[in-house]
């Protein structure tokens, strides 16, 4: 079972890692904005060895875009998964909520959902190569749950920006992860996504290491709901 020292000298090693990785990312974000365009543009494309290579004509489809706010306090809310029978986006993090969700001509249902808020639907109809901007404006789900796939947390009081920090199992906070993210508009957070993908280490490399997160208002109001502990299969 690691210990909390070796988890900290693991995050080291694969933070230095992922520092390779990056320049692959940028090409990826540029070829997937060339087949975003293409695609409502009404053309069928594939990725080959230069990149995004058109392939021939395809009936043109529509696009809604727009932002996912709180309806509490009209903030933006990021992460926020919408999806179709045949397509899904995410809205961001960095954009104020804006999301992009390509959709095919006719009418279907629009699912809005993220762990913490409560899952919204609205039935779509698309004209072809059309465009529908829409908000989507969400409740907190006020429920409390802990599991090493995701965690969430209820309201407190007007309060809806919290800040995120690992501790040991005693509560005492981890050196360096006081606030893994912070001033934001959440109410929920997944320990696996973190050590996944933001730190980059795999399960196998922590498996049985057992720790305590911390969900804390900005005024500094937390309670039991607010906290949990979880361990990495």
């Amino acid at each position: 079972m690691p210990e909390t020292q070796n988890f900290l000298d693991l995050v080291a090693k694969y933070q230095k890692e992922q520092k390779n990785q990056n320049s692959g990312i940028i090409q990826g974000r540029k070829n997937l904005d060339i087949l975003i365009s293409q695609m409502v543009e009404g053309v069928t494309t594939k990725e080959g060895e230069k990149g995004v290579e058109v392939v021939g004509a395809r009936p043109q489809m529509g696009f809604i875009d727009g932002i996912t706010k709180s309806s509490r306090n009209g903030l933006f809310v990021g992460g926020v998964l919408l999806s179709t029978f045949a397509t899904s986006a995410i809205s961001s993090y960095d954009a104020e909520g804006y999301y992009f969700l390509l959709c095919p001509a006719g009418t279907f249902t629009v699912t809005v959902e993220k762990p913490g808020w409560q899952t919204q639907q609205k039935n779509i109809n698309m004209p072809e190569a059309g465009r529908l901007e829409e908000t989507w404006s969400l409740t907190p789900a006020n429920i409390y749950t802990n599991s090493y796939f995701t965690v969430t947390w209820p309201e407190i009081g007007s309060q809806h920006h919290f800040k995120m920090t690992l501790c040991d199992t005693n509560g005492v906070p981890l050196s360096g992860f006081e606030n893994v993210r912070e001033n934001d508009n959440f109410f929920s957070w997944s320990p696996k996504n973190y050590i996944n993908l933001v730190l980059g280490i795999p399960d196998s490399q922590l498996s049985g290491f057992t720790f305590m997160w911390k969900a804390t208002a900005a005024n500094g109001q937390t309670s039991s709901q607010h906290q949990g502990i979880v361990t990495v299969p």
